[in-house]
């Protein structure tokens, strides 16, 4: 979930715009509002809870453009990327497979 698009603001607003959009829609989706929506009230405000304040907005931003720039969904094991860049060397306790001798 990227937060500056559910909360539908530019990643260069200011901290003004991103609350202003925040309290337009979190009043819009509110449950308790005739045709709220709790999931996406939740959506929201979890959206401004990661880029309501400058700390972790920065927090999240430099997470966010690491991934972005790297490529990783938090899928990756950074151990198996370490054997493919470096071989085995940080981990001799893992035997290599090689090919049968000629």
């Amino acid at each position: 979930m990227d937060p500056y698009n559910v909360l539908g603001v530019d990643k260069t607003s200011s901290h003004d715009e991103i609350k202003k959009s925040y309290r337009r829609l979190a009043k819009e989706h509110h449950p308790d509002k005739n045709g709220g929506d709790d999931t996406r009230f939740k959506e929201i405000a979890e959206a401004y809870e990661k880029i309501g304040d400058e700390s972790s907005r920065q927090q999240w931003d430099a997470t966010s453009n690491f991934q972005n720039f790297s490529g990783f969904d938090g899928r990756v094991n950074m151990s198996d990327l370490f054997d493919q860049v470096f071989g085995n060397a940080f981990n001799s306790s893992r035997q290599s497979t090689k090919g049968s001798d000629l």
